[in-house]
């Protein structure tokens, strides 16, 4: 992937201490809301539910399952695709 097209995503990734300073200490002052899954095959149905989610909160964190948990050797075609894709098509 070329420089400038990592550039229009690269910010919105974040490590957990990055979210944790983000959202502040509780009680937020700004509601926030997490959707999480693996996100392989993105279809209309994940894309209405982190636009409904988005319309519940001031700010919406998407997370992602990781490869060891989706490709683990008791479900072997429940890994479709590895993470990379699936963090870029997250944060787009």
């Amino acid at each position: 992937m070329d420089a400038a097209s990592k550039g229009l995503f690269s910010h919105k990734i974040k490590t957990p201490d990055e979210v944790r300073n983000g959202i502040g200490p509780r009680p937020r002052k700004k509601k926030v809301i997490m959707c999480h899954g693996t996100f392989d095959v993105v279809h209309p149905g994940h894309v209405r539910h982190l636009l409904y989610a988005k319309t519940k909160a001031a700010v919406l964190i998407a997370s992602l399952t990781a490869d060891r948990a989706t490709c683990a050797p008791t479900f072997p075609r429940s890994c479709a695709r590895s993470i990379s894709p699936r963090w870029k098509w997250s944060i787009t």
